[in-house]
């Protein structure tokens, strides 16, 4: 999130998120990201929480909003 949210609204690309999460081997065809980023949908909704997040199709990811660090 913190690095998204440094991103100041740029698209963030799925490899470099991947990298981020310690995936050596970026497929362009994996999924695993878009599961990633519905668990943390799930659990932010859950708490109330709506995250300002944009999936950019076929691009990457773009945070919206802003972040406070406590």
């Amino acid at each position: 999130m913190e690095h998204l949210a440094s991103a100041a609204g740029a698209t963030v690309s799925r490899g470099a998120i991947d990298t981020l999460l310690g995936h050596t081997h970026s497929d362009p065809e994996s999924r695993r990201l878009d599961a990633a980023l519905r668990r943390l949908r799930m659990k932010a909704r859950a708490a109330g929480v709506d995250l300002p997040l944009h999936i950019v199709h076929a691009a990457g990811v773009r945070f919206v909003g802003t972040l406070t660090v406590v």
